[in-house]
């Protein structure tokens, strides 16, 4: 089973984009529960991508240990930048009469803002710490895996 970290909420989308389900999902029996559905999911995916940016998880998350605003600002604005983009595909068509020609508004969704919001948080990588060296040492021999 995959533990996913949810670090933002459907709250949190509602109120920065005032994007309500009715606006997605007109002829489903249960646009409610669809939105969720999506907005979840995505939620989910942003969270993936601020860990795998910042090479860390922030998994110690309880009413105690909250997650840090930034982090959560950033996943919520992830998730909005999503919407948004997902959106402007939907309603707006890509091709005129007259031009053929491909044309995406905007389809930046990892924002220079949410990289400033992340940055504090990166832990860098470097290659050379993640190996072990192991010396054993017995008398004439030494070892080294």
């Amino acid at each position: 089973m995959t533990i996913t970290y949810s670090y933002c909420t459907i709250d949190d989308i509602q109120n920065i984009t005032n994007i309500k389900s009715k606006h997605w999902f007109k002829n489903s029996q249960t646009p409610e529960l669809d939105f969720q559905n999506m907005i979840d999911k995505w939620i989910t995916l942003a969270s993936g991508t601020i860990n795998s940016y910042c090479n860390k998880t922030f998994n110690n998350v309880t009413n105690e240990n909250p997650t840090p605003e930034p982090i959560r600002l950033a996943c919520a604005i992830l998730v909005s930048n999503i919407l948004i983009y997902s959106q402007e595909r939907r309603d707006t068509p890509t091709l005129n009469r007259e031009n053929w020609a491909w044309t995406i508004k905007n389809n930046k969704l990892l924002s220079s803002d949410i990289l400033e919001l992340l940055e504090p948080y990166v832990i860098e990588r470097d290659e050379n710490k993640q190996k072990v060296d192991i010396f054993c040492i017995s008398g004439k021999h030494k070892y080294r895996l």
